[in-house]
């Protein structure tokens, strides 16, 4: 790059020269075709020296992780990507966990939130038993119908929403899979240990404690289904805060049904 910043001040300079009178236009030429020379020498020296870095054995490589890693042994990804470090090509590539599901009731489902069954019309309001509690205070509340595709038991990646309290419920009557963990943040992602999965049967929808950690809706079939979700009008967009298993920890989760009663 500083030949070639040198090869055109000096043509500048010639051009200048010339038109002032000073140099003819035979020297010129002369010259010109001199710098030329220089141009091509010095294009042909830079890629001759990066086609041999190319066949160098790279010993800062580390296969294991397929990552390069930089001078000092870090990976060459930004400041804040480092800990992702991608270990299988795709979630079918990944060692699978299987989950256990249980039904959902009031009392395993206490850790991560709250439950709302049907009840009849002019109930009083009961707080912490039949009515959940919201917190929908840090933004504008969005109560919106999300359609969903069947993507079966399997997942890699959950989710949590530090702004929001968030439900969710289905409008059909097929039974569905949330997986959750408790609340915590990116810096501490939960482990497959800390890991449970709920079936939720037609007439309940689940409220997620706000940076409860979530991966669903969970279904299987041909149809696709109906959800009602109430969050926040920007939670997708900044509250959307998720940890990938099949990049950041090679494991795919997949989801047994309960064992019959």
């Amino acid at each position: 790059r500083a030949a070639c910043q040198l090869a055109w001040a000096a043509l500048w300079g010639c051009l200048r020269d010339w038109r002032r009178g000073v140099l003819s236009l035979r020297f010129y030429k002369a010259r010109l075709a001199a710098l030329e020379y220089v141009g091509h020498m010095t294009c042909a020296m830079a890629l001759c020296g990066r086609m041999r870095f190319a066949d160098r054995p790279q010993r800062n490589a580390d296969p294991a992780a397929g990552v390069r890693l930089g001078a000092r042994g870090h990976p060459r990804l930004p400041q804040k990507l480092r800990r992702t470090v991608r270990t299988c090509a795709a979630p079918s590539d990944c060692r699978e966990v299987v989950l256990q599901a249980e039904d959902v009731t009031e009392e395993n489902f206490a850790p991560f939130g709250q439950l709302v069954r049907a009840t009849p019309d002019g109930t009083p309001y009961s707080p912490n038993t039949l009515d959940c509690e919201l917190d929908l205070s840090q933004g504008t509340p969005r109560f919106y119908i999300m359609t969903l595709p069947p993507k079966g038991r399997q997942f890699d990646r959950i989710t949590y929403h530090s702004k929001v309290t968030q439900c969710l419920g289905s409008l059909g009557g097929t039974p569905w899979y949330i997986a959750v963990a408790k609340a915590s943040d990116m810096e501490h992602p939960p482990t497959a240990d800390d890991i449970k999965v709920f079936r939720v049967e037609r007439g309940v929808f689940v409220k997620f404690d706000a940076a409860t950690w979530h991966a669903g809706p969970l279904f299987e079939g041909a149809e696709d289904m109906d959800f009602y979700n109430l969050e926040l009008a920007d939670t997708n967009v900044v509250d959307h805060n998720t940890h990938v298993f099949s990049e950041q920890d090679n494991v795919v989760f997949q989801v047994a049904p309960p064992p019959p009663a």
